[in-house]
């Protein structure tokens, strides 16, 4: 029990280690490297999610997990809005994808603004 404690701990520290290993797990279950990608990425974006969460805690000692969960839930309305009006037909399973890896480049780029504003602020703070 105690590994797997430590195994979530690092993949939610590591979150960018974490993609590189699921995509070297799925290439080669999968044998293809778009889809190994692709699978990757879309297990990464939740581990992500939690990891901007834990940076934030870090930083400013407050949890925003609801926070985060509501702007994911607005940038989705967003994408259906747009996409309703921009299309007369809207493919579910594409917008879903589109919704789900838009966040993942957002939480990322997140992720790595934090990371830095983090090591500012302890950096300024430890001088």
């Amino acid at each position: 029990m105690t590994l797997f404690i430590y195994l979530f701990a690092f993949i939610i520290t590591a979150p960018i280690a974490a993609l590189i290993a699921l995509y070297w797990l799925f290439k080669g279950v999968l044998g293809n490297a778009k889809r190994a990608l692709h699978w990757s990425v879309d297990i990464t974006t939740f581990i992500l999610m939690l990891s901007v969460d834990a940076v934030m805690h870090e930083i400013w000692h407050q949890h925003f997990f609801g926070t985060l969960f509501f702007a994911f839930l607005f940038i989705s309305i967003l994408f259906i809005l747009v996409s309703v009006l921009l299309r007369e037909e809207v493919v579910m399973t594409k917008l879903i994808k589109g919704i789900w890896r838009f966040n993942f480049l957002l939480f990322l780029s997140g992720y790595f603004v934090l990371i830095v504003y983090g090591l500012i602020v302890n950096i300024k703070y430890q001088v």
